[in-house]
């Protein structure tokens, strides 16, 4: 019964250059000078090691992956979203509390508000048309007139 359970540990080592695992029978071990030990998964890594290669210009070895962001493991962690947070600025003529204010008070008072102005925009534009008419009755036209040379204009014929 607890044999079903228990997993079976191989012993791997990464590969200096790729990163990937090295299985026990695979791979080679390539001794420094200075006596460090580095495992290699192959000829193709081993190669490319010596030559000086880098392993961040291939896209085949973690290191290139890991510079890239192409981890599978951060998938899992949710990114944070930065909240916007959204300030009242004052519009030229109106500070910012009295902006807060209107947007607090009721919908009836704000329309009757909006109606009142609109009752005196309109008094307002009556009471300037009246001005104009009596202004036309007592002055005549006092249109401006179009500047421009006068008399009659030479029709262009077709050239």
């Amino acid at each position: 019964e607890k044999l079903d359970k228990v997993k079976m540990v191989v012993k791997t080592d990464l590969c200096v250059f790729s990163e990937a695992r090295i299985y026990p029978g695979h791979g080679m071990r390539f001794i420094r000078k200075d006596g460090q030990t580095l495992f290699l998964s192959g000829s193709k890594s081993k190669r490319l090691f010596n030559q000086g290669i880098k392993p961040a210009k291939l896209t085949w070895t973690m290191a290139w992956r890991r510079l890239h962001k192409k981890d599978k493991k951060d998938e899992g962690t949710k990114q944070r979203k930065r909240r916007v947070v959204r300030v009242q600025r004052p519009i030229v003529g109106i500070s910012a509390e009295e902006i807060q204010k209107k947007r607090t008070e009721p919908v009836k008072v704000r329309q009757a508000a909006r109606e009142a102005a609109i009752k005196e925009a309109k008094e307002r534009a009556a009471k300037e048309k009246a001005a104009r008419a009596a202004a036309a009755k007592k002055g005549g036209n006092n249109a401006p007139q179009q500047k421009g040379k006068g008399g009659p204009q030479k029709k262009h014929e077709g050239r």
